[in-house]
This record gives C-alpha cells, sequence and structure tokens, in this order.
C-alpha cells in the first residue's frame, strides 16, 4: 500500500508541475532513487523494484527516520533558489518519536515543511489509533503510570491517517 500510495502521489506533484520531485528510500541514509528536474510521471512504474520494505538494522526502527530527516534537511540546504521545500513521508507512523521530534524542529526552523501521511490499518486491535504509549513519572516521591495515546504527542505537525485496510 505505501508503495501505490508513494506511485500515486509522486504522479500526481508531477503531472501538476509543482517543480521538481524526488522519492528516496528511508534505511540507514537517505536514497534518492526518483526524480529531479521533472521527470517523467512513469517513470514511477520502475520503483517497486527499489522498495523492499525489509530494512533491518540494529537500530533501524530509532534511527533510521531521524538519520532521513537530517540528511533530507541537508539536501534541501543544496538549493539555492527560493524554492518550497515540502517533504511527504509515508509510513506506518511506528517510529521513536522522541529522536524524531528534534530533528524534525530543526528541519522546521530552515522552513521545510514535512507532511506525514500514517497508512492505517482497519483493524481496531492494529490501528496506530488505538495504539497507546507509557510513561513512568514520579510525582511527590511516588511512581506514577501514564498512558497516552500514541497519536496525541505525535512530532509531526502535519499528518494524517489513511485506513488502507
Amino acid at each position: 500500500m505505501a508503495l501505490e500510495a508513494l506511485s500515486i502521489l509522486g504522479g500526481a506533484l508531477a503531472m501538476a508541475q509543482v517543480g521538481d520531485v524526488y522519492i528516496a528510500s528511508i534505511t540507514n541514509k537517505m536514497n534518492v532513487i526518483y526524480g529531479q528536474n521533472g521527470a517523467a510521471p512513469n517513470a514511477l512504474d520502475t520503483l517497486s523494484r527499489h522498495f523492499t520494505f525489509r530494512y533491518e538494522d540494529e537500530f533501524s526502527s530509532d534511527l533510521s527516520l531521524p538519520n532521513f530527516i537530517v540528511q533530507s534537511k541537508e539536501f534541501f540546504g543544496g538549493f539555492t533558489d527560493d524554492r518550497k521545500n515540502i517533504c511527504l513521508i509515508v509510513s506506518d507512523g511506528h517510529i521513536n518519536k522522541q529522536l524524531v521530534r528534534t530533528a524534525v524542529a530543526e528541519a522546521e526552523q530552515n522552513d521545510h515543511l514535512y507532511i506525514y501521511i500514517i497508512l492505517d490499518k482497519t483493524n481496531p486491535s492494529e490501528s496506530i489509533i488505538n495504539y497507546k504509549t507509557t510513561t513512568v513519572d514520579k510525582v511527590d516521591g511516588k511512581t506514577k503510570m501514564v498512558i497516552t495515546p500514541f497519536l496525541e504527542d505525535f512530532p509531526f505537525r502535519y499528518y494524517l491517517v489513511v485506513n488502507v485496510g
């Protein structure tokens, strides 16, 4: 579903002639696999061979997205004109929020806009809307467990949840 969503978004943006469209995979580094200077929308058909969705590294679940944001900020910094830089991220939303929060805040200070598209399960027991996070706080010398909805403090200012089944 992520690949299909990515193909649709990339093709629509290219056909709308919004400017240069780049598509990158998120692994241990940012890998630009599509784009530059108005590449043809039909080139998106080749994306499937570049995305396996099987990347695993010792700290990939914690560090891949923060590293990607830092590298995309550097990538955007390479443009010398006054273009507006928008990064659409398509994923399942399972991230290390604390590490991502810092990277996103720094990128937004440089006027880079990140929009996170969460592809969610419709099954309530698997939906990110129903995920909870737990923190342990000390209040008046007592330990208190605090349970909050996962999306309550999601680090991206702009995000949307799309049910995909």
